[in-house]
């Protein structure tokens, strides 16, 4: 049960650092920022 509990700990963890993110452009327009360095538009984006 520790090994699992560890696990899923170690999982969330590597997730939430792994997340992009969004950013806005100055004209207004959504752009998704990736962890390897590159980027595209947003066309759908929801808060």
């Amino acid at each position: 049960m520790k090994k699992l509990l560890l696990l899923n700990l170690l999982l969330i963890t590597t997730l939430s650092f792994s997340q992009t993110q969004i950013a806005t452009t100055e004209n207004g327009k959504k752009v998704l920022l990736k962890e390897d360095k590159t980027w595209r538009y947003v066309n759908n984006y929801r808060n």
